[in-house]
């Protein structure tokens, strides 16, 4: 459809998906910038007002990850490093 034929619906409709679009991108963002010292990606996150750095990565989708794991850890209390004592099988 030309855009020069929207209506007022569907200019609406596509203001609405590039906002929901940019707020999916902000959200992948968040924790995530470049250093530029050290020209890596650093993964940063804010737990009680303090910020703590878990490190520089090579390349965005690292750190994102990096980011994204250490949230799910704060959020949930989850711990799946190696020895740590846990066992969720045995209840």
């Amino acid at each position: 459809m030309d855009p020069l034929e929207w209506t007022e619906k569907d200019v609406s409709a596509w203001m609405d998906e590039q906002f929901a679009r940019e707020a999916r991108m902000d959200t992948l963002k968040r924790g995530v910038n470049w250093h530029k010292k050290t020209r890596k990606w650093e993964a940063r996150i804010q737990v009680h007002k303090k910020r703590k750095s878990l490190g520089y990565f090579k390349t965005e989708r690292e750190a994102q990850e990096a980011y994204l794991k250490a949230l799910e850890e704060e959020m949930y209390g989850i711990d799946d490093r190696a020895g740590s004592g846990r066992d969720f099988a045995s209840g």
